[in-house]
């Protein structure tokens, strides 16, 4: 770690520990460095460094039933889980994920109204939506809201979440729809991946 404390002493924090395979392209002046395994790459701009990081992006379909999802900008499925039981998991999750991708990019389905939801049912709807946006306002954190009819028409869907299932499978063959516990497919894990895939084409 002596070397790296020197570049960090000379470079300041711009000198970040990154994952190797985090790194899409890097053309520095010095070259990246093998420390336990992991590049060092210096992102100072002003030092002939120029890198680019692989985009993530995290697809959101909240509510106690939706889900999490994390796609790398080149299509591979990073991760995926259904929705952490309350507000206190779903922040460590994030936090995280913010660690593990540094470019992580934030798209959740916006919250509505659903028929015949109570009262109560949509206030506590809303307040589970809004923990995602406060979450990318503290991680600093890109962030992006998307409606159910905008992203599943460009993806070609119906409302229905069964039609979400099909596409989820047949866009991510590897995909383990059945959470632990469960006996059926999770349509929220489904269109958690879905978003981030439709943010991925859209290049976000």
């Amino acid at each position: 770690m002596g070397r790296v404390k020197t570049l960090y002493q000379e470079y300041g924090p711009a000198w970040l520990p990154l994952p190797s395979h985090e790194v899409q392209e890097a053309d520095t002046a010095t070259g990246a460095l093998q420390q336990d395994g992991r590049r060092v790459i210096p992102l100072h701009r002003g030092k002939g460094a120029r890198v680019t990081l692989k985009k993530h992006y995290l697809g959101v379909d909240p509510g106690k039933n939706g889900g999490l999802a994390v796609l790398r900008a080149d299509g591979v499925l990073m991760e995926y889980t259904r929705m952490p039981v309350d507000k206190i998991r779903i922040a460590d999750w994030l936090r995280r994920i913010r660690d593990a991708y540094p470019t992580i990019i934030i798209i959740a389905e916006r919250a509505q109204a659903m028929p015949k939801q109570g009262v109560t049912s949509s206030f506590n709807y809303g307040r589970h939506f809004g923990i995602f946006e406060d979450a990318a306002i503290l991680l600093k954190t890109a962030y992006h809201e998307v409606r159910p009819a905008i992203w599943k028409k460009a993806m070609g869907l119906s409302s229905h979440k069964r039609d979400s299932i099909s596409a989820c499978r047949c866009l991510f063959p590897h995909v383990d729809l059945i959470p632990k516990n469960c006996r059926t497919e999770h349509d929220g894990i489904a269109e958690a991946v879905l978003i981030a895939e439709w943010a991925r084409q859209k290049q976000l």
